[in-house]
């Protein structure tokens, strides 16, 4: 029996990433494949309901204190959450995971990669990705799904430009420099529709799920 896979799904906000996830998981299903789909911040714990509340504007935190709290989080995920799952045999998808950290968590300046880093070693340690897929999409284009499916108000923190450049060219550097943090695959979907990228997706995580498939 084949290992059961971590597969993360990164990029900034309105890339489409949690899309791409859902439609995995969908055709996981349909070949009787054991998974799970989870997400971050975890709403089933306290540090990462407080992660959402401090994103989403609704409470003021340093930059060091929302980047501990989300390392807090991803640790009670990790034992509630992912852990369990793949010691049961099913593969994991989760949205967002240490790479938005460092991409976001950075932004203004305050904390370098290493910090990030260093509040996330010890959490991360034994559950590195399998495989990290990045949706690559333009500012522009992101924003205008955020705005269209918050009737033009943005809600979080980060929605709006400059956050989002910042937060795409900081996944980039992470990548480089990081190298070491599991696979990554960068997909380009600018030109692509929704379904060729899909077709990406399913047939990379099929190929290291099963190689014989």
């Amino acid at each position: 029996m084949m290992k059961p896979k971590f597969f993360v799904f990164e990029g900034i906000d309105g890339c489409g990433k949690t899309t791409q996830l859902e439609l995995l998981a969908q055709k996981l299903g349909e070949h009787g494949i054991p998974h799970i789909a989870t997400r971050e911040p975890n709403g089933g714990n306290p540090a990462g309901k407080l992660a959402r509340a401090a994103t989403h504007g609704e409470i003021d935190l340093t930059d060091e204190a929302l980047a501990l709290i989300f390392a807090a989080d991803r640790s009670q995920h990790i034992r509630d959450v992912i852990s369990p799952a793949l010691k049961n045999g099913e593969h994991v998808l989760c949205d967002r995971y240490y790479f938005s950290n460092l991409a976001y968590q950075t932004i203004g300046g305050g904390l370098g990669f290493g910090d990030v880093a260093a509040y996330n070693r010890k959490a991360i340690e034994d559950h590195k990705p399998d495989l990290t897929f990045f949706i690559d999409e333009d500012v522009e284009e992101c924003l205008y799904r955020i705005w269209k499916r918050s009737g033009k108000k943005a809600r979080g923190i980060y929605e709006n430009a400059a956050s989002l450049e910042s937060a795409r060219k900081n996944y980039l550097r992470a990548f480089e420099k990081l190298c070491g943090e599991g696979e990554v695959l960068i997909i380009e979907s600018r030109g692509k529709t929704i379904g060729e990228i899909s077709r990406i997706v399913y047939d990379k995580a099929i190929d290291l799920i099963n190689p014989a498939v």
